[in-house]
């Protein structure tokens, strides 16, 4: 069959972007690997290929790799190399980029997740690592409340909290708490969804972090209250009592003026929002 030129240049131009599409991907895990490799006690140049390493790892969020064998022993050999921070941050780091490009099957996140919290769970002692330990904690979350697994997201957290809650350590228990109480709201169990947001009220401090906008420090302390009461606010407004939302959003606001770096605090725009549509059902009431 006689194919016109311009049919066949347009095919030909496909093909190649096909290609071109094909090669960034290997390549982007070709490169992950190379500076995953490159760390092996060489002080003058493991920091660079540290960097390099979660930068590629970011641009191959798309790429399913938080099962690949080659990826996981070669991040698992570094241990040896890396301080425990940085090891901590590039286990982290395959985790996130991978929940983020939302191409992992969610039994793989959940599994691995699972697993860093096995592993390091016993560091939360140590200050370099607690923060990126307890991100990933929250984390978690998502998977288990995008998926069949939901109710095992319920079991799981509050095994934890009642693990921490024996250790006294409340930024443990606030997150489980604020975890499960997203996770109700999900199933449209407000009761429960309502008293796991107070219980996490209750474990929050009125301590303020210097962080960005979403960091883990801004769910805990004073911007955590925030957070609650903002969410809480949003609980009531879903449940049509626009009286109830009206004081939950007010103690969010209160808490929110309170704070020294209100621009750190991301969702203080979406609490103001539900403040006014709050309002205004209130008022058509």
């Amino acid at each position: 069959m006689k194919v016109s030129g311009w049919r066949f240049c347009c095919l030909l131009l496909f093909l190649l972007c096909c290609e071109s599409i094909q090669a960034q991907v290997t390549t982007s895990k070709d490169s992950l690997l190379y500076h995953l490799k490159g760390i092996n006690g060489n002080t003058a140049t493991d920091s660079i290929h540290f960097n390099e390493a979660v930068q590629w790892l970011n641009l191959s969020r798309e790429t399913v790799l938080i099962n690949d064998k080659n990826v996981l022993e070669e991040i698992s050999r570094t241990a040896s190399f890396l301080t425990k921070k940085q090891y901590s941050q590039l286990e982290a780091a395959l985790f996130l980029t991978q929940l983020s490009g939302e191409k992992a099957p969610n039994d793989l996140l959940i599994r691995y997740g699972r697993q860093f919290m096995d592993n390091h769970k016993r560091d939360l002692a140590d200050k370099d690592i607690r923060y990126i330990i307890l991100n990933l904690l929250r984390q978690l979350r998502v998977p288990f409340r995008n998926s069949d697994s939901i109710y095992a997201g319920i079991e799981y957290y509050n095994g934890l909290n009642k693990e921490f809650l024996a250790k006294n350590d409340s930024d443990v228990v606030t997150i489980c708490y604020n975890v499960l109480g997203g996770i109700y709201n999900r199933l449209g169990l407000i009761d429960n969804a309502r008293y796991s947001m107070l219980k996490s009220l209750d474990y929050l401090n009125d301590s303020e972090f210097q962080s960005g906008p979403g960091r883990i420090e801004n769910v805990l302390g004073r911007s955590g209250k925030v957070n609650r009461y903002s969410v809480l606010g949003s609980f009531e407004i879903e449940a049509g009592k626009p009286a109830a939302a009206y004081k939950y959003l007010s103690e969010g606001i209160n808490n929110f003026q309170q704070l020294k770096h209100q621009l750190q605090f991301g969702d203080g725009p979406f609490m103001f929002m539900q403040m006014a549509i709050c309002q205004t059902d209130f008022l058509n009431d």
